[in-house]
């Protein structure tokens, strides 16, 4: 999920809005060894997700001939990443 938004409070000044979410879970991830994602791992491991992050961005025309322009974000994530390195099963 992802939004902006663009706000012109006057003629000078624009302010954009960032925000997302991202919660992803692709299962497992299958390497094998001859390239054909099948595995006899015991372990087939992970690959999950969370993220939410923002940013706010300000364009402010002072002058002609000058402009200030600033933006700030932010961002946390947990992912889980994982595999059977060994690729075989005992």
């Amino acid at each position: 999920m992802r939004g902006k938004l663009a706000w012109r409070p006057a003629e000078d000044r624009e302010w954009t809005f960032v925000g997302g979410y991202i919660d992803a879970d692709n299962g497992y991830d299958a390497f094998s060894l001859d390239n054909t994602r099948t595995t006899l791992s015991d372990e087939p491991g992970r690959d999950r997700q969370r993220a939410t992050y923002g940013s706010a961005a300000l364009r402010w025309d002072l002058s002609p001939a000058v402009a200030f322009q600033g933006t700030g974000g932010y961002a946390v994530s947990d992912s889980d990443y994982g595999y059977d390195e060994d690729w075989t099963y005992p």
